[in-house]
């Protein structure tokens, strides 16, 4: 599965703002560095472990909310292993 994590980052950036958090606070609530976040906000860096902490810490009642406009790729492989 491959997933637009530069979507993410701007859905993390959009929700951060709109709830008047800055980075530097985020990351205090995160316990990580501001760097950290700004790495999440430009799409890199990202694990899925991640996204729920975040959305937890900006309030959001359902962390899939992250994924709103995210468009996902599932290969499948068949039974011989080829895509």
């Amino acid at each position: 599965m491959t997933i637009n994590v530069e979507q993410i980052g701007k859905n993390i950036k959009e929700w951060r703002t709109e709830a008047g958090i800055s980075q530097y606070d985020l990351a205090d609530m995160l316990q990580v560095h501001r760097q950290q976040i700004t790495k999440w906000e430009a799409g890199t860096d990202m694990q899925i472990s991640n996204l729920y902490k975040v959305a937890f810490a900006l309030g959001m009642d359902n962390p899939l909310r992250l994924l709103d406009g995210v468009e996902l790729e599932l290969e499948l492989e068949n039974s011989n292993g080829e895509n």
